[in-house]
């Protein structure tokens, strides 16, 4: 049987559905947003096959390069241009929203991948790259759309370029990592999502960190005195 990643997303987003209602609100909304990562990636892969039956004078590294990004940032983005609309920007914690379908979008891509190239899987780099580089980087880059979409939303006039800009980013980020890892720089190109993650980890938990380190700080010295 010919496996597809709309029939994956059914079998694994059934369960995740169902989980939903005996969830908290917050919880519930995360797995909602983590479901529309996996519709996103099971639409993004048809255009894609259809785009590639159907162009000419194309190789897979122009289409990676060139293609791909577009179509799987534009169905990564929609669920929340959608919902920034209809919430009128009442999103709390934006950066965790993009990312849950980011994430969604990385683990069913995952999952299909390793159903259909089994064989090929032989190295720990294979792996690092699908679960803590590529998944990562398509979180990374819907995180960004949410909170730059959030941002534009806030200046009513800025929403039309805001979204370009968001858009544009996302896929300059995603286009530059497909490149680099057809060239020789491909393993240190595999640190640049977890570096951004980084980033983006201590700016959200900036106080909390800084915090912790005081209390520690504080309790060594009143240990020591």
């Amino acid at each position: 049987m010919d496996i597809n990643v709309g029939m994956m997303g059914i079998c694994l987003g059934a369960p995740l559905m169902l989980m939903m209602f005996f969830m908290k609100p917050g919880g519930r909304k995360l797995i909602f947003f983590l479901l529309m990562g996996f519709v996103a990636c099971a639409v993004s892969d048809r255009v894609n096959i259809f785009l590639m039956e159907n162009l000419e004078h194309y190789s897979a590294k122009t289409f990676t390069t060139y293609y791909a990004p577009v179509v799987e940032e534009i169905a990564k983005m929609i669920p929340i241009l959608i919902y920034t609309i209809i919430s009128k920007n009442k999103i709390k914690n934006r950066i965790a929203v993009g990312m849950s379908i980011g994430v969604g979008f990385g683990v069913l891509e995952n999952v299909f991948y390793m159903i259909t190239n089994a064989a090929k899987i032989s190295s720990v780099q294979w792996i690092f790259a699908r679960g803590f580089a590529t998944a990562l980087m398509h979180a990374i880059c819907t995180a960004a759309v949410a909170y730059m979409l959030g941002m534009a939303y806030q200046h009513r006039k800025m929403y039309i370029t805001g979204t370009l800009a968001a858009f544009t980013l996302a896929v300059t980020y995603h286009s530059i990592y497909n490149i680099m890892l057809k060239t020789d720089w491909s393993g240190l190109i595999l640190f640049l999502p977890i570096v951004t993650y980084a980033v983006i980890f201590y700016k959200e938990h900036r106080a909390d960190i800084k915090g912790f380190f005081k209390n520690r700080a504080l309790k060594k010295d009143k240990n020591a005195g």
